[in-house]
C-alpha cells in the first residue's frame, strides 16, 4: 500500500511541497510541517526527531509494536483497530524493560556460565534475547522511570511496591527470557533463578497485557512452522532446547494446568504431542490436558523420554535422531489416559472410558498390549 495512505490513515494530513510531501509530526509536539514524505521512495523522515523508513517503520514507531506486528498491519491495507494507549505504553516499558536486561548480561558470569551449561552460545543468546536481572534493588525501576510513569511501571508487572513502601524490581538475581504474545510483542518476562534461591522459575503478574491462560510460550513462532503437529511441554527452557535443535513447532503453558483457550489456539494443526514431566505433576498436568484436546478434535500423542529427566537432557545423551523415534513410538493419548487411571483406580479409568466412542474403545482393547486387562 502506498505510503501516503498509510500515513494519511492515522490521521495525519499530508500537503505537497514541491517533490515531496510534507505534514505535522506524530512524534514530537511541533506544530511545524517537519514530517516529510517521499511518495516515489515510499520512505519518510521525521526532522523533529531523526525517525525515517519505510511505511513499516513508521507505524512501527507510531504504534509501538514490534516491526512483525507493523508488518501484518501494513499488509492489512487499512489501519488495524488500534491498541489502546495503556497497552501501548506497557509493550514500550517491555521493550525497554528487554533491552535492559540484554545489557545486563554480560555483568553475570553465572547467568553466562547456565547458559554455555545448557548449550546455548552466543549466537543462541543473541536469538533468544535471554537477559538478567541483577540482584537486589530497584536498578530498573530507576532506569525506566526516566521515561514511564511510576503507575505504568508498576502496572506492568517488571517492579513492585514492597512492604516498607518502596518501588523495587521484581525480579533478582535471575536469567530472564522474554515472552511474547501470538503476534511477537513481548508482554511479560520469565526469570530463572541463579543460585540456590526459591521458587526456580517465577513469571511476570498477569497485567492489562498478560493473561498467561490465553498464550503459549513460543506460539507466535510454532504457529507459522509448516507442519502438522504441536509439541507441547511445561516450560520455556523446554522449547528454547526443542527450538534450538529444530523443533520449532514447541509451545510450553508457562508452567500453569492447560486451559481451553491455550487448548483452541493449537486447532490450527491436527496433532499435539504432550512432552510434559514424568513427575506426579506431569502426569496429571498431561492427563487434564489430553481429554481437553481430544474433545477439539485433535489427536494427542504423549512422549517418553526416560531415562532422561527432561527434553534437554535427553537431546544432549541421545541425540535428535533419537528423539524422533521417540515420536514414532508415541502412545495414543487416549490410551496414556487409560493405562494411568487403571494404575489408580479402575472405577475412574471405567468412568473415563463411558465418554468414549465404541470404535476408540475397542482400539484400546485391540492392541497388542491390552491394558484394559492389564
Amino acid at each position: 500500500m502506498n505510503i501516503k495512505n498509510i500515513i494519511e490513515n492515522e490521521g495525519i494530513k499530508l500537503n505537497s511541497d514541491g517533490a515531496y510531501l510534507v505534514g505535522i509530526s506524530p512524534f514530537s509536539d511541533s506544530r511545524l510541517p517537519l514530517l516529510v514524505v517521499d511518495e516515489e521512495k515510499q520512505t519518510f523522515s521525521d526532522l523533529s526527531t531523526g525517525i525515517c523508513g519505510d511505511a513499516v517503520s513508521f507505524i512501527e514507531n507510531l504504534k509501538g509494536v514490534s516491526r512483525e506486528t507493523a508488518e501484518r498491519m501494513v499488509r492489512n491495507e487499512k489501519p488495524e483497530q488500534t491498541e489502546d494507549e495503556e497497552a501501548r505504553i506497557l509493550k514500550n516499558i517491555m521493550k525497554d524493560t528487554n533491552e535492559y536486561f540484554k545489557s545486563k548480561l554480560t555483568t553475570s558470569d553465572t547467568a553466562k556460565a547456565y547458559l554455555n551449561k545448557r548449550g546455548f552460545d552466543e549466537e543462541d543468546i543473541k536469538r533468544y534475547e535471554f537477559g538478567y536481572a541483577p540482584k537486589f534493588g530497584s536498578s530498573l525501576f530507576k532506569h525506566l522511570q526516566k521515561t514511564y510513569e511510576k503507575e505504568m511501571i508498576i502496572k506492568s508487572g517488571v517492579c513492585k511496591v514492597d512492604k516498607e513502601g518502596k518501588t523495587v524490581d521484581l525480579f533478582w538475581n535471575r536469567l530472564m527470557i522474554p515472552i511474547r504474545d501470538t503476534d511477537g510483542d513481548i508482554v511479560a518476562f520469565g526469570g530463572r533463578v541463579l543460585g540456590d534461591g526459591t521458587p526456580k522459575y517465577i513469571n511476570s503478574p498477569e497485567s492489562p497485557i498478560f493473561h498467561k491462560r490465553e498464550m503459549l510460550y513460543g506460539y507466535h513462532i510454532a504457529k507459522n512452522v509448516k507442519c502438522n503437529a504441536y509439541i507441547i511441554c511445561e516450560g520455556y527452557m523446554d522449547v528454547l532446547s526443542l527450538h534450538k535443535a529444530g523443533l520449532t513447532n514447541a509451545v510450553a503453558s508457562l508452567g500453569t494446568a492447560l486451559s481451553k483457550t491455550q487448548c483452541e489456539l493449537l486447532t490450527n494443526k491436527k496433532r499435539v504431542y504432550v512432552l510434559y514431566d514424568t513427575d506426579a505433576a506431569g502426569v496429571n498436568a498431561s492427563k487434564k490436558a489430553i481429554p481437553m484436546l481430544e474433545k477439539l478434535g485433535l489427536g494427542t500423542r504423549v512422549i517418553d523420554y526416560s531415562p532422561a529427566k527432561d527434553p534437554d537432557e535427553f537431546l544432549k545423551e541421545f541425540g535428535l535422531g533419537e528423539f524422533r523415534e521417540r515420536f514414532e513410538d508415541a502412545e495414543k493419548g487416549e490410551r496414556y489416559v487409560v493405562k494411568k487411571l487403571i494404575e489408580e483406580d479402575i472405577d475412574k479409568a471405567v468412568k473415563y472410558m463411558s465418554f468414549m466412542s465404541i470404535n476408540k474403545i475397542v482400539g484400546l482393547m485391540t492392541r497388542k498390549e491390552n491394558i484394559c486387562i492389564k
